[in-house]
Protein backbone atom coordinates (compact mmCIF):
# COMPACT_ATOMS: atom_id res chain seq x y z
CA UNK A 1 0.00 0.00 0.00
CA UNK A 2 2.68 2.43 1.17
CA UNK A 3 4.42 1.62 -2.76
CA UNK A 4 1.17 2.34 -4.67
CA UNK A 5 0.33 5.53 -2.57
CA UNK A 6 3.85 6.84 -3.58
CA UNK A 7 3.16 6.56 -7.41
CA UNK A 8 -0.10 7.10 -7.23
CA UNK A 9 0.67 10.48 -5.06
CA UNK A 10 3.27 11.67 -7.25
CA UNK A 11 0.94 11.71 -10.86
CA UNK A 12 -2.01 13.33 -8.20
CA UNK A 13 0.76 15.91 -7.42
CA UNK A 14 1.58 16.34 -11.12
CA UNK A 15 -1.76 16.78 -12.57
CA UNK A 16 -2.75 19.21 -10.04
CA UNK A 17 -0.05 21.20 -10.84
CA UNK A 18 -1.05 20.54 -14.83
CA UNK A 19 -4.11 21.89 -14.28
CA UNK A 20 -3.49 25.85 -15.29
CA UNK A 21 -1.98 24.50 -18.15
CA UNK A 22 -4.86 22.48 -19.39
CA UNK A 23 -7.28 25.56 -18.62
CA UNK A 24 -5.10 27.56 -20.85
CA UNK A 25 -4.85 25.24 -23.69
CA UNK A 26 -9.08 24.63 -23.00
CA UNK A 27 -9.15 28.50 -23.53
CA UNK A 28 -7.58 28.89 -26.80
CA UNK A 29 -9.97 28.21 -30.11
CA UNK A 30 -10.06 24.92 -32.01
CA UNK A 31 -9.38 21.62 -30.11
CA UNK A 32 -5.69 21.12 -31.11
CA UNK A 33 -3.69 22.87 -28.48
CA UNK A 34 -5.86 20.82 -25.69
CA UNK A 35 -4.93 17.37 -26.80
CA UNK A 36 -1.45 18.05 -27.79
CA UNK A 37 -1.54 19.60 -24.41
CA UNK A 38 -3.59 16.55 -22.67
CA UNK A 39 -1.83 14.04 -24.69
CA UNK A 40 1.91 15.48 -23.36
CA UNK A 41 0.72 15.42 -19.71
CA UNK A 42 -0.14 11.47 -19.95
CA UNK A 43 2.98 10.84 -21.10
CA UNK A 44 4.96 12.54 -18.82
CA UNK A 45 2.93 10.48 -16.02
CA UNK A 46 3.89 6.88 -17.77
CA UNK A 47 7.11 8.38 -18.06
CA UNK A 48 7.20 9.54 -14.40
CA UNK A 49 5.85 6.34 -13.36
CA UNK A 50 8.76 4.39 -15.04
CA UNK A 51 10.89 6.19 -13.56
CA UNK A 52 9.64 5.35 -9.89
CA UNK A 53 9.31 1.85 -10.84
CA UNK A 54 12.84 1.43 -12.43
CA UNK A 55 14.38 3.16 -8.94
CA UNK A 56 12.56 0.46 -6.62
CA UNK A 57 13.80 -2.64 -9.01
CA UNK A 58 17.71 -0.80 -9.24
CA UNK A 59 17.32 -1.21 -4.86
CA UNK A 60 16.28 -4.04 -4.56
CA UNK A 61 18.60 -5.75 -7.71
CA UNK A 62 21.84 -4.04 -6.34
CA UNK A 63 21.34 -6.73 -2.82
CA UNK A 64 19.61 -9.07 -4.34
CA UNK A 65 16.25 -9.62 -2.47
CA UNK A 66 12.69 -9.54 -3.05
CA UNK A 67 12.73 -10.92 -6.88
CA UNK A 68 9.07 -11.68 -7.07
CA UNK A 69 9.19 -7.88 -6.80
CA UNK A 70 11.60 -7.02 -9.15
CA UNK A 71 9.92 -9.26 -11.65
CA UNK A 72 7.12 -8.25 -11.18
CA UNK A 73 7.73 -4.45 -11.10
CA UNK A 74 9.81 -4.82 -13.95
CA UNK A 75 7.14 -5.88 -16.56
CA UNK A 76 5.21 -2.39 -15.17
CA UNK A 77 8.63 -0.43 -16.33
CA UNK A 78 8.08 -1.60 -20.04
CA UNK A 79 4.76 -0.90 -19.83
CA UNK A 80 4.03 2.55 -18.60
CA UNK A 81 7.23 3.66 -20.84
CA UNK A 82 5.60 2.38 -24.20
CA UNK A 83 2.07 3.72 -22.88
CA UNK A 84 3.58 7.19 -22.44
CA UNK A 85 5.13 6.91 -25.92
CA UNK A 86 1.87 6.24 -27.25
CA UNK A 87 0.45 9.31 -25.91
CA UNK A 88 3.84 11.26 -27.60
CA UNK A 89 2.18 9.86 -30.54
CA UNK A 90 -1.41 11.40 -29.79
CA UNK A 91 0.32 14.67 -29.17
CA UNK A 92 1.45 14.58 -32.40
CA UNK A 93 -1.77 14.66 -33.93
CA UNK A 94 -3.08 17.01 -31.61
CA UNK A 95 0.13 19.41 -33.22
CA UNK A 96 -1.20 18.90 -36.25
CA UNK A 97 -4.80 19.85 -35.35
CA UNK A 98 -3.10 23.14 -33.58
CA UNK A 99 -1.14 23.98 -37.33
CA UNK A 100 -4.44 24.04 -38.69
CA UNK A 101 -5.99 25.69 -36.13
CA UNK A 102 -4.00 28.72 -36.61
CA UNK A 103 -4.79 29.75 -40.05
CA UNK A 104 -8.26 30.21 -38.13
CA UNK A 105 -7.21 31.99 -35.36
CA UNK A 106 -4.81 34.17 -37.43
CA UNK A 107 -7.62 34.88 -39.87
CA UNK A 108 -9.87 35.90 -36.79
CA UNK A 109 -7.27 38.45 -34.64
CA UNK A 110 -5.98 40.02 -38.18
CA UNK A 111 -2.81 42.19 -37.26
CA UNK A 112 -2.89 41.14 -33.71
CA UNK A 113 -1.15 37.45 -34.90
CA UNK A 114 1.80 39.29 -35.43
CA UNK A 115 1.77 41.27 -32.49
CA UNK A 116 5.18 41.78 -30.55
CA UNK A 117 4.99 40.27 -27.51
CA UNK A 118 9.10 41.16 -26.62
CA UNK A 119 8.53 43.26 -23.60
CA UNK A 120 6.34 40.05 -22.06
CA UNK A 121 8.51 37.63 -22.92
CA UNK A 122 11.59 39.52 -21.26
CA UNK A 123 9.89 40.16 -17.93
CA UNK A 124 7.90 36.30 -17.86
CA UNK A 125 11.92 34.75 -18.55
CA UNK A 126 13.34 36.98 -16.15
CA UNK A 127 10.67 35.78 -13.70
CA UNK A 128 10.88 32.03 -14.45
CA UNK A 129 15.04 32.76 -14.04
CA UNK A 130 14.65 34.24 -10.60
CA UNK A 131 11.95 31.22 -9.57
CA UNK A 132 14.12 28.53 -10.91
CA UNK A 133 17.44 29.63 -8.63
CA UNK A 134 15.15 28.91 -5.63
CA UNK A 135 14.69 25.25 -6.63
CA UNK A 136 16.06 23.26 -4.48
CA UNK A 137 18.31 21.32 -6.85
CA UNK A 138 22.30 21.72 -7.59
CA UNK A 139 23.86 24.43 -9.75
CA UNK A 140 24.58 22.39 -12.63
CA UNK A 141 21.12 21.32 -12.51
CA UNK A 142 19.99 24.85 -12.95
CA UNK A 143 22.44 25.38 -15.74
CA UNK A 144 20.87 23.10 -18.05
CA UNK A 145 17.49 24.46 -17.28
CA UNK A 146 17.71 27.65 -17.63
CA UNK A 147 19.50 26.64 -21.20
CA UNK A 148 16.57 25.25 -22.79
CA UNK A 149 14.03 28.04 -20.45
CA UNK A 150 16.17 30.20 -22.42
CA UNK A 151 16.52 28.66 -26.15
CA UNK A 152 12.76 28.77 -25.94
CA UNK A 153 12.10 32.11 -24.97
CA UNK A 154 15.18 33.11 -27.99
CA UNK A 155 12.85 30.87 -30.44
CA UNK A 156 9.55 32.42 -29.50
CA UNK A 157 11.37 36.17 -30.01
CA UNK A 158 12.75 35.33 -33.47
CA UNK A 159 9.99 33.47 -34.99
CA UNK A 160 6.50 34.54 -32.75
CA UNK A 161 3.82 32.07 -32.75
CA UNK A 162 4.21 29.88 -35.56
CA UNK A 163 8.45 29.54 -34.65
CA UNK A 164 6.71 28.19 -31.26
CA UNK A 165 4.67 25.45 -32.62
CA UNK A 166 7.77 24.32 -34.77
CA UNK A 167 9.59 24.44 -31.20
CA UNK A 168 7.00 22.54 -29.15
CA UNK A 169 7.86 20.20 -32.24
CA UNK A 170 10.72 19.82 -31.97
CA UNK A 171 11.58 19.43 -28.66
CA UNK A 172 8.80 16.34 -28.61
CA UNK A 173 10.67 14.81 -30.92
CA UNK A 174 14.16 15.27 -28.99
CA UNK A 175 11.93 13.62 -25.75
CA UNK A 176 10.84 10.52 -27.93
CA UNK A 177 14.00 9.75 -29.15
CA UNK A 178 15.34 10.07 -25.57
CA UNK A 179 12.55 7.35 -24.02
CA UNK A 180 13.26 5.10 -27.04
CA UNK A 181 16.88 4.97 -26.09
CA UNK A 182 18.10 1.95 -23.90
CA UNK A 183 18.45 4.28 -20.46
CA UNK A 184 15.00 6.19 -21.42
CA UNK A 185 17.57 9.36 -20.39
CA UNK A 186 17.06 8.38 -16.66
CA UNK A 187 20.99 8.30 -15.72
CA UNK A 188 21.51 11.99 -14.74
CA UNK A 189 21.42 13.76 -11.63
CA UNK A 190 18.76 15.78 -13.16
CA UNK A 191 17.78 12.93 -16.18
CA UNK A 192 17.33 14.46 -19.56
CA UNK A 193 14.18 13.50 -20.18
CA UNK A 194 12.64 15.92 -17.63
CA UNK A 195 14.87 18.40 -19.14
CA UNK A 196 13.42 17.76 -22.77
CA UNK A 197 9.47 17.84 -20.68
CA UNK A 198 10.29 21.29 -19.43
CA UNK A 199 11.51 22.66 -23.32
CA UNK A 200 8.14 21.25 -24.17
CA UNK A 201 6.48 22.59 -21.44
CA UNK A 202 7.73 26.36 -21.29
CA UNK A 203 6.25 26.58 -24.99
CA UNK A 204 3.09 25.83 -23.91
CA UNK A 205 3.15 28.15 -20.79
CA UNK A 206 4.20 30.94 -23.20
CA UNK A 207 1.08 30.57 -24.87
CA UNK A 208 -0.42 32.38 -22.40
CA UNK A 209 1.22 35.96 -23.50
CA UNK A 210 -0.21 35.33 -27.22
CA UNK A 211 -3.54 34.25 -26.00
CA UNK A 212 -3.76 37.72 -23.51
CA UNK A 213 -2.47 39.55 -26.76
CA UNK A 214 -4.74 38.33 -29.13
CA UNK A 215 -7.79 38.25 -26.89
CA UNK A 216 -8.27 40.73 -24.39
CA UNK A 217 -5.04 43.36 -23.94
CA UNK A 218 -5.99 43.69 -20.24
CA UNK A 219 -5.58 39.48 -19.18
CA UNK A 220 -4.02 38.56 -16.05
CA UNK A 221 -3.34 35.30 -17.13
CA UNK A 222 0.88 36.35 -17.53
CA UNK A 223 0.82 37.62 -14.09
CA UNK A 224 0.98 34.23 -12.81
CA UNK A 225 2.81 32.35 -15.79
CA UNK A 226 6.04 32.81 -14.04
CA UNK A 227 4.79 31.09 -10.81
CA UNK A 228 2.65 28.21 -12.59
CA UNK A 229 5.36 27.10 -14.52
CA UNK A 230 7.73 26.89 -11.83
CA UNK A 231 5.41 25.22 -9.61
CA UNK A 232 5.13 22.55 -12.63
CA UNK A 233 9.03 22.13 -12.86
CA UNK A 234 9.28 21.75 -9.34
CA UNK A 235 6.65 19.23 -9.10
CA UNK A 236 8.31 17.39 -12.33
CA UNK A 237 11.46 17.34 -10.69
CA UNK A 238 10.67 16.28 -7.14
CA UNK A 239 8.03 14.32 -7.62
CA UNK A 240 9.02 11.74 -10.09
CA UNK A 241 12.46 9.99 -9.78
Amino acid sequence: MEILSKELGAVSQFRMESEKMLRLAGDMPGKGLLELTESFLEAISSFGLTEINSRMVERRAAIEIQQDFVKTVSKKINYNNEKGLRNLSYAYRGLKIFREDLINIRKEVGDKFEVDISKDLKVLHDELRAGLVDLDIKASDVVKIDKVITECFENVGSNGADGLVDYIELKLNDLEKIRKSPNRGAVENIPVWKVAAIAVAVGFWIWGLFKCHWWNSSCSTKESLAYSTIFWIACLVYRFC
